[in-house]
C-alpha cells in the first residue's frame, strides 16, 4: 500500500516551481514537482540515510517486484548496464539489521547512491523508473514483493553482445 508522504518529508519538494516532464509518452507537459535532492542536469551522489533508505536488487527481481507493487511504489532507479535496480524508501523506515531479504541489499547509512537527473527516464545507463513524488514504498510491501520475485521462475539472463575488436597485424 502506498503511504502519503508528509510535507516535511525529503520526498516532498520545497521548490515547487521546478517540474519534470510527464511520464506519458504522448505528453511533454510538466506535471510533478521534484524534491530538492534530485539533480537537474547531471548524475550526482547522495548519502543513503540522509534523504532516503536505499534497497538494491538485481534487475530481474526488481522488475518483478515493480509489477507486483503496481501503483504502490515510490522512487526507483535502474541501470541496465549494471543490471541493478535501487528502491528508495523513507529515511529511517527500516531498522538496521532487520532487512534480510535474499537477493537484495539495504545499503548502509552513508553509502553513496548515484542519483540521475529528473529528466532521465530511459536508457541503458542510470535512469529513473519511478520519480520521487508524494508517495513512497512501504518496506513491508517491498519485502513481500521481493520475496515473491525470488519464488517466481528466474527470467533468462540478458544477452550481452561482444564488441568486435580489430585484428592484430
Amino acid at each position: 500500500m502506498t503511504k502519503r508522504v508528509p510535507a516535511h518529508s525529503p520526498f516532498h519538494s520545497h521548490n515547487d516551481d521546478w517540474y519534470v516532464p510527464s511520464w506519458s509518452p504522448d505528453s511533454t507537459l510538466p506535471t510533478a514537482p521534484v524534491p530538492d535532492w534530485v539533480p537537474r542536469s547531471s548524475v550526482e551522489t547522495r548519502a543513503a540515510g540522509d534523504f532516503f533508505e536505499a534497497v538494491r536488487v538485481l534487475l530481474p527481481y526488481g522488475e518483478h517486484a515493480l509489477r507486483r507493487l503496481g501503483r504502490d511504489v515510490g522512487p526507483v532507479i535502474a541501470s541496465r548496464y549494471t543490471l541493478h535496480m535501487t528502491f528508495l524508501l523513507e529515511p529511517d523506515s527500516i531498522v538496521v539489521g532487520s532487512w534480510k531479504v535474499p537477493g537484495s541489499r539495504l545499503l548502509p547509512r552513508g553509502a553513496r547512491v548515484e542519483i540521475p537527473p529528473a529528466c532521465t527516464n530511459s536508457g541503458k545507463d542510470l535512469h529513473w523508473v519511478v520519480l520521487p513524488s508524494r508517495h513512497t514504498t512501504e518496506p513491508q510491501d517491498l519485502r513481500s514483493a521481493l520475496a515473491d520475485s525470488r519464488r517466481a521462475p528466474a527470467p533468462p539472463p540478458p544477452v550481452r553482445t561482444r564488441q568486435r575488436r580489430g585484428r592484430r597485424p
